[in-house]
């Protein structure tokens, strides 16, 4: 099971939405502000850059595991 495979389209936008709006909230940008030039000021990772290392980073400690119970998973997989 993929880890986001229970989240539906609509609810990852929504967080996409937040994140980016949150942002703008942080550091007092204005609403309708370019989402790629302030990231690019701040020097922050966008939204699917952020989802994406995180699903990276979930399956390289998975394959790096030495937990047993997670070894067996991955031979299941």
């Amino acid at each position: 099971m993929e880890l986001w495979q229970c989240y539906t389209k609509c609810s990852v936008n929504r967080l996409r939405s937040s994140y980016i709006r949150c942002m703008k909230i942080f550091f007092n940008y204005p609403k309708y502000y370019s989402v790629t030039v302030m990231l690019l000021e701040l020097g922050l990772p966008s939204f699917d850059t952020l989802l994406y290392n995180s699903r990276v980073r979930f399956g390289n400690q998975v394959q790096c595991s030495q937990n047993s119970i997670i070894a067996q998973l991955r031979l299941i997989l």
